[in-house]
Formats: structure tokens, C-alpha cells, sequence
């Protein structure tokens, strides 16, 4: 490969894949459960995020900060994996950019918040093959929006920054991205971005929008 990319790594809920509709059910589940209910501007907060960040925000909403954390984060995680089971809708776009990005002979990460045991349930729909690596919320000690998911991504690839690009729908994950000094490709999809925005951020639509080309054009 001759040009200046070498690398792309693509968030998972939300941008390749519409997941975060399904978290929408367990988290609204959960709230249920605690006789409450998850109020939008909650579930926007929680949007890119973990659930160590996300549930303890929901249970302190709900006035039960008293509730076991770790309790509530299986019970999440267990309905999600049953949602999760019946597949996802792909993002527009998305399943046609990720396999152009692999035919053109890229190297690929998928790079989640989300815990592996929930990402392995969704990876033989996405394809296994598509991705040369994949790092979960298990694999870093900081989370989005630290740049570490980005930067053990890089490493383990063995790419610098100047030689890839991420793809996020979230503020956080493109916080994350920008932090471990990568371009970034922003689809926003339920939260909104800063209009002082990094100036290596790129904003578009839909995945629709760009292709392999597009992507060569930002490093060029």
C-alpha cells in the first residue's frame, strides 16, 4: 500500500451498527424494574459512555444511589444479550463502507465501550473478518472518552496516529479518538458536537457520504 493511511477504526453501537436502540429498551427496562422511568436527557449523557458511568447515572437519577451497582449492571447486561441475540440493523451506509475498507486491504480495529462478552455476541454478525483487532471496554483501564481504547488499538496494530482514522458517532468516542492524536470521521447520531470542534474532525450525515476515496483524501 502506497498512500499515507494504513489504518481505520470503527466504534461499534452506533456507528456501524444501530445497538443503541436496544439499549435504549434495557436501560428504559431497568428504570422500570426500579419503578421509575430513563429520562432523555439521562440517556444522551450516556451515550459513548461505559455502563460504570452509565448505570450509577441512572440509579442516582432515579433517587436509588443506594441500589448495588454491579447488581444492576449484570441485569442490563443480561437483557442485552437477549436483545442482542435477535441481530441489529446496520447503520446506512456502514456495512458497505467496513467491507470496502477491508477489500482495500486496510487494517481494520473495532473499538467498543462495550464489554466483550456483549461485543462477541454482535462480531459474528459484523464478521469476524472484517476486523484485524478488537478492543473492548474489558481490554483498557480508562475508557471513552480517554484516548487509551485508541491509542492500545494503534499499538497493537502497530500504526501511529498520522496513520489512521476512527470513526465514532459519539462526542465521547470522538473525544477518545482525538485524544490519541488520530483524524476522526464524526457521525453524529443521538448526541451533538461542540461547534469549536478539533479542526481533525470531520463531520458528515450518514457513512453514506464517504467511501475509501474520501478516506484516502484526508490524509493526502
Amino acid at each position: 500500500m502506497t498512500d499515507f493511511l494504513h489504518a481505520v477504526l470503527f466504534d461499534m453501537d452506533g456507528t456501524l451498527v444501530d445497538s443503541e436502540s436496544l439499549w435504549d429498551v434495557a436501560l428504559e427496562d431497568m428504570a422500570r424494574e426500579l419503578g421509575g422511568t430513563l429520562r432523555d436527557s439521562v440517556r444522551i449523557d450516556m451515550v459513548g459512555k461505559s455502563e460504570e458511568y452509565s448505570i450509577p447515572l441512572l440509579l442516582n437519577d432515579l433517587g436509588r444511589a443506594e441500589e448495588d451497582t454491579n447488581q444492576w449492571r449484570e441485569w442490563v447486561v443480561a437483557r442485552m444479550t437477549e436483545l442482542l441475540k435477535d441481530g441489529v440493523e446496520w447503520q446506512p451506509g456502514a456495512q458497505e463502507l467496513l467491507g470496502s475498507v477491508v477489500e482495500a486491504g486496510y487494517l481494520t480495529a473495532l473499538v467498543t465501550a462495550t464489554r466483550r462478552s456483549l461485543t462477541e455476541v454482535l462480531l459474528d454478525q459484523l464478521g469476524r473478518h472484517n476486523f484485524t483487532i478488537t478492543i473492548t471496554g474489558d481490554d483498557v483501564t480508562e475508557k471513552k472518552p480517554a484516548p487509551e481504547p485508541y491509542t492500545k488499538a494503534l499499538a497493537q496494530l502497530g500504526v501511529t496516529s498520522d496513520n489512521a482514522i476512527v470513526i465514532e458517532d459519539s462526542w465521547s468516542g470522538m473525544t477518545s479518538g482525538i485524544g490519541a492524536g488520530c483524524t476522526v470521521v464524526g457521525v453524529p447520531s443521538l448526541t451533538s458536537v461542540p461547534q469549536a470542534a478539533p479542526g481533525q474532525l470531520h463531520i458528515v450525515d450518514s457513512l453514506e457520504a464517504i467511501n475509501v476515496e474520501f478516506l484516502r483524501r484526508l490524509h493526502s
